[in-house]
C-alpha cells in the first residue's frame, strides 16, 4: 500500500536521554478511501504503527493530519520541516471555532437572538482579498496556497467589493462564503447581524462566479418554524451553525458551552452491517458491508473498542455515522454493539443518509 508522510514530529530531552519521533502518514485504503495513520519510536528503531482514522475520504484524512499536526505542536514537539511555516501566523486571520452542541432541545436559547446557517463539511478557510490577489490561511492563520481554479472568480470578486476579509469554507470546486469581518463597511466589532446582513451584498457581487457562493443566515424563530432540522436531513446535510446575533468575530472557541456565541449541531445515523472481514495485521478493525438486494457492498472500516469483543465475520453489528457516499461508504463510522438476530434486511443500502452533493 502506498503511503504519504504528512510530517514527521520530534520529542527530544537530552538531559532525559529521551527523542521520540512521531509521524503522521496517509496510507491508501480500498475503494479510493484513506486511512491516516501514526507511527512512533525511536530515531533507527522500529516504529511502531497505530491507526487514527480508517477508510475515510482524502480531504477528511488531510484535515485530520493537520489537527493532529497542531495537537502535537502544541504540546511542545517540534516539526523541523514547518518551523518556518509555524512562525508566519497572521493573528488577525484567526476564525472562530464552533462549540459542539450535542442536545440542542435542552439548551436555553432564551435571552439572545440567535441565526442559523446550514453547516457544509469543507476546510475552514479565511481569505484575504487585496489588490495583489486574494491569500487563504489555515485555522491556525497560516498562509496556505489558492488553487488555481478560485483564482479568477476571487481577483473579480475584489474589484466588485474591493478589500475585504471572509470566512468561508473549501467544498473542493467551491467556496461557501459564510462570514466577512472586514470590508463593505464591516469591522470586526460589527455584530453577526450586521455581518450577515452585509453578505446579501456579497452574494449579490458573486452573481456568474461559479466557484463562490454565500450562505446566508436566518433567525432561529424562522428555521424552527420551517423545521429546518429535519430539512437539512433529508438533503443529507451534516448539520447546522447556531450564532448570537450581537456577537462580534471572536477568534477561537469558547470555554463552555453556556457562553458559547457559536455553536454546532451535527446530526448523525445509526445502521446496521455485516462483519465482511477482519484487519489482515491484527488490529482491533473490521470491514463492514450493506446488502443491496442482489449482493453485499463494501461499505467501509471500523475500529472495535477494547472494551468489546472482536465480532465474527457474517455477524452484525450497529455502527453510528455522519453519513454515507454515494457508492455507500460511511464517513466517521463509531461501533455501537453487535447485533444478534439480524438480516440482510437490516442492512439495507438504501436505507443509509447519503452526503449531499457538494
Amino acid at each position: 500500500m502506498t503511503e504519504n508522510t504528512i510530517a514527521e514530529l520530534h520529542d527530544a530531552c537530552p538531559a532525559k536521554n529521551r527523542h521520540v519521533v512521531f509521524q503522521i502518514r496517509l496510507r491508501e485504503a480500498a475503494h479510493g478511501l484513506v486511512d491516516v495513520m501514526a507511527y512512533s519510536g525511536r530515531p533507527g528503531r522500529v516504529i511502531f504503527p497505530s491507526a487514527i482514522a480508517l477508510g475515510v475520504p482524502h480531504q477528511e484524512a488531510t484535515g485530520i493530519a493537520e489537527k493532529l499536526v497542531r495537537e502535537k505542536v502544541r504540546a511542545g514537539w517540534t516539526d523541523p520541516s514547518r518551523q518556518v511555516a509555524e512562525r508566519e501566523v497572521h493573528s488577525d486571520m484567526l476564525p472562530s471555532l464552533l462549540t459542539p452542541l450535542h442536545v440542542p432541545e435542552h439548551y436555553d436559547f432564551s435571552g439572545a437572538d440567535w441565526l442559523v446557517q446550514r453547516k457544509h463539511d469543507g476546510v475552514n478557510r479565511p481569505i484575504r482579498l487585496t489588490s495583489d490577489g486574494a491569500q487563504f490561511y489555515n485555522r491556525d492563520a497560516n498562509p496556505v496556497p489558492v488553487p488555481a481554479h478560485y483564482e479568477a472568480d476571487l481577483f473579480e470578486l475584489f474589484r466588485r467589493i474591493g478589500p475585504a476579509v471572509l470566512f468561508s469554507e473549501d467544498m473542493g470546486t467551491r467556496l461557501e462564503i459564510f462570514d466577512i469581518i472586514q470590508g463593505l463597511d464591516v469591522t470586526r466589532d460589527s455584530t453577526f447581524r450586521q455581518r450577515n446582513d452585509t453578505l446579501g451584498s456579497v452574494e449579490m457581487a458573486c452573481a456568474g462566479l461559479g466557484t463562490l457562493r454565500v450562505c446566508q443566515a436566518i433567525p432561529k424563530a424562522d428555521f424552527d418554524a420551517m423545521n429546518g432540522p429535519e430539512r437539512l436531513r433529508k438533503i443529507g446535510a451534516e448539520g447546522y451553525v447556531l450564532k448570537r446575533a450581537d456577537a462580534p468575530h471572536r477568534p477561537g472557541r469558547s470555554r463552555s458551552t453556556a457562553s458559547a456565541w457559536m455553536l454546532k449541531v451535527k446530526f448523525v445515523e445509526d445502521a446496521t452491517f455485516r462483519i465482511a472481514g477482519h484487519d489482515d495485521q491484527g488490529r482491533r478493525v473490521v470491514s463492514i458491508e450493506t446488502w443491496d438486494g442482489a449482493g453485499w457492498v463494501h461499505a467501509g472500516r471500523v475500529s472495535v473498542p477494547p472494551s468489546a469483543r472482536m465480532p465474527q465475520v457474517g455477524s452484525f453489528a450497529d455502527v453510528r455515522y455522519l453519513y454515507a457516499s454515494p457508492d455507500g461508504v460511511i464517513t466517521q463510522p463509531v461501533w455501537k454493539a453487535e447485533r444478534p438476530g439480524a438480516t440482510a434486511a437490516d442492512c439495507d443500502r438504501s436505507k443509509l443518509k447519503v452526503r449531499a452533493t457538494r
